[in-house]
């Protein structure tokens, strides 16, 4: 992963104590909406729905042995459009989190997200995932939340997504915070996207971590 290396030294992903991962398109597979269907809205609304991504458990496995700890931030924005509840999505995290810890002995950390949706086109919330074009000045999100509760610093965080909504705040990024995106085979645009910012893209969860691990 010549171009992940070329961006961040190995020695200073070495340093990382902890990665914040999306969700939707980056640990489990997403389903795009049937526009013939009103009620198949593209979100993942249960368990049974819920696929891991080739190599994303192994990956998560990885970053684990090598006591870095793992966190999730998603936007979930099906709970404001009524698509599913708290609870439902709590149900589905529940599932997620007991996979991984009794198939892969991998414990999930903190898990932050936005339930809100646009209204005429904008986010009124401090937790929304926003395009670094889209970040207000001193615009922390879902990143900002899980730092407070953890007490990390910047420099010690790798963020992977598969979208420039998940790439973090500026100023995370001032402070040394990384970022790493992954291609989503139903979003190949949106990795071209993070290309063409200057930040590095990986296939899977598995191949980022095994640099970090080298």
């Amino acid at each position: 992963m010549g171009n992940i290396t070329k961006k961040y030294p190995v020695e200073k992903l070495k340093n990382i104590t902890a990665v914040i991962l999306d969700r939707d398109g980056t640990i489990n597979k997403t389903k795009p909406a049937n526009p013939n269907n009103p009620k198949d809205t593209g979100y993942i609304l249960n368990a049974k729905q819920f696929e891991f991504i080739d190599k994303a458990c192994e990956g998560l496995a990885v970053f684990s042995k090598n006591n870095i700890a793992i966190h999730i931030f998603t936007q979930q924005s099906g709970i404001a459009k009524g698509c599913l509840s708290k609870n439902e999505l709590a149900d589905i995290h529940n599932y997620m989190k007991k996979y991984l810890l009794e198939n892969f002995a991998v414990k999930i950390g903190e898990i932050t997200y936005c339930p809100h949706t646009k209204i005429n086109g904008v986010y009124n919330c401090d937790c929304a995932k926003l395009a670094p074009n889209e970040n207000p000045v001193n615009y922390r999100g879902q990143i900002g939340k899980i730092i407070d509760i953890t007490k990390l610093k910047p420099a010690q965080i790798l963020v992977i997504g598969d979208s420039v909504r998940d790439i973090p705040p500026q100023e995370f990024i001032d402070n040394g915070m990384m970022f790493i995106g992954v291609r989503n085979s139903q979003k190949p645009q949106e990795a071209d996207k993070i290309s063409s910012m200057g930040y590095p893209v990986a296939q899977n969860i598995l191949d980022i971590a095994l640099v970090t691990s080298q």
